[in-house]
């Protein structure tokens, strides 16, 4: 929790900043100041998402040129995805490079930013099933291309482990989709895991 008179991050659920003794219990946001909060909705944060993934896959085409696409190249992506989102949305900033660009932030409850551990959490949430995904295909050595014109490729693809993943992801992805347009606050399941909101600045 980050106190907004000197900046310094202190526990969860601490009352006074460590550093400057300043009351944390007043910063928190009260049900008069949630309704006057513009809370962004799914497109916003979808667009800002694309801008993420066209600046990461610069990284990622850089990383497969020297690596190649073995498991060192899905494990250094990997690493590098997460600690992207982890620092960028817990710094002064508040947001990806996305979110910047598109005028939004991610807050904790009290409307602070969160800490880094809060926000590699976030991001944790809401790729769960990429990250499971990559792990199984680091240990098993290999990545299956499946042909979709090939029905046989298809059937069999349903009882691999990475794209049994896979599939969960993307129903996984809708229901984060559905929660994002019918949460109040407009909060993403992995939102409400950490209790995080993302707002307009």
């Amino acid at each position: 929790m980050y106190c907004k008179t000197c900046g310094a991050d202190n526990p969860d659920g601490a009352k006074v900043c460590e550093k400057c003794g300043a009351s944390l219990t007043e910063m928190e946001y009260d049900d008069k100041e949630l309704d006057e909060v513009e809370y962004t909705g799914f497109f916003k944060r979808a667009a800002a998402y694309i801008v993420d993934m066209l600046v990461i896959g610069v990284a990622d085409y850089i990383v497969a040129l020297i690596l190649g696409k073995g498991s060192p190249y899905i494990a250094i992506t990997t690493v590098i995805i997460l600690a992207y989102f982890a620092i960028m949305e817990s710094s002064k900033f508040q947001g990806s490079l996305g979110k910047m660009l598109l005028k939004i932030k991610v807050t904790d409850e009290n409307g602070n930013r969160l800490s880094i551990l809060r926000a590699g959490a976030r991001y944790i949430a809401l790729d769960i099933f990429t990250i499971l995904g990559s792990i199984v295909t680091i240990v098993q050595g290999k990545s299956a291309v499946v042909n979709p014109n090939d029905i046989s490729q298809v059937m069999k693809s349903l009882t691999d482990l990475p794209h049994m993943i896979e599939y969960i992801g993307i129903i996984y992805g809708i229901v984060v989709f559905i929660s994002i347009l019918s949460s109040e606050y407009k909060q993403g399941i992995h939102d409400k895991i950490v209790k995080s909101y993302v707002v307009n600045k």
